[in-house]
Order: structure tokens, then C-alpha cells, then sequence
């Protein structure tokens, strides 16, 4: 049976720059973890620009988390994959 990834949302969260209007970038921290809680390293996390297209990704690290700095600042898409897990998905 096929597991759902579980990402953590409450701590997904963009991150922007005091400066916001200035610098015009962002950060995207997060944490996945399975429906249990437990961490999941290793899961592929790609975080695509709705408007643009444009995508980025990243693999969590051993404790489950992942950082994307520098992005530009608009609505995303974000899926998290790993072998023997369902993909998960969250837009807007």
C-alpha cells in the first residue's frame, strides 16, 4: 500500500525579506513529515511559479527540512515526491 506524503503546512511558510518591495525575493522553508509526524529526508521537493512557470527544487536533509532562498514573490505550486510514498501536491 502506497503512503501519502504528508507536508507539514503550518511550517511551510514564505518567508519574505523585511525589505520585501526592495530586494523583490523570498524564502520557502518547510518540513515533510509523514502522516505520523516522523521527519522525511530525502524527498524531492519542486516549487513551480504558477504565472511564470519558472520552477525550482530542492531534497530535504536529514532532519526533514528544505530552504529555497531568493525567489521572486508570487503564487506557487509546491509537490514533494519519494520512492514508495504518493506525491503530494498544494497549489496557491
Amino acid at each position: 500500500m502506497r503512503r501519502s506524503v504528508f507536508v507539514l503546512l503550518s511550517s511551510l511558510v514564505v518567508c519574505s525579506n523585511l525589505a520585501f518591495a526592495q530586494q523583490g525575493t523570498a524564502d520557502l522553508r518547510g518540513r515533510v513529515v509523514d502522516p505520523q509526524g516522523a521527519v522525511l529526508p530525502g524527498v524531492t521537493i519542486v516549487v513551480r511559479h504558477q504565472e511564470s512557470g519558472m520552477f525550482r527544487d530542492a531534497v530535504t536533509s536529514v532532519d526533514g527540512t528544505f530552504l529555497m532562498s531568493g525567489m521572486t514573490p508570487g503564487v506557487y505550486e509546491v509537490t514533494a515526491q519519494l520512492a514508495s510514498f504518493k506525491p503530494y501536491s498544494q497549489r496557491d
